[in-house]
């Protein structure tokens, strides 16, 4: 292993990771995939509301901060994400499947 090669940024891959599942949930919407939709939203909202909450608590070396305009973009993307499930969610009830319809 290079003795200058850097570690990942784990807060860095969780942000990514957050935002490639919200916008898997945006596209589960778009399809009405409320189900599916709804799980990514959740998730995607965990990962950010840890990096804005608890990461600033952990025992690392250097220690994680946020800016606070950072903060603030991450809080915005969380009220969105909580805005869109909200929206959905109460707009319309989950498509039941019935006895005709095929399985998927």
């Amino acid at each position: 292993m290079d003795a200058t090669a850097e570690m990942p940024d784990a807060m860095g891959i969780i942000y990514k990771k957050a935002l490639t599942i919200g916008t898997s949930g945006a596209v589960d919407e778009y399809m009405e995939n409320k189900g599916s939709a709804a799980a990514s939203y959740s998730k995607a909202m965990l990962l950010l509301s840890f990096i804005i909450g608890e990461a600033m608590n952990l025992p690392l070396k250097p220690p994680f901060s946020l800016a606070p305009a950072v903060k603030k973009q991450i809080q915005s993307y969380i009220n969105h994400l909580q805005s869109h499930q909200c929206q959905f969610l109460t707009s319309a009830p989950f498509p039941k499947l019935s006895a005709d319809s095929p399985n998927k």
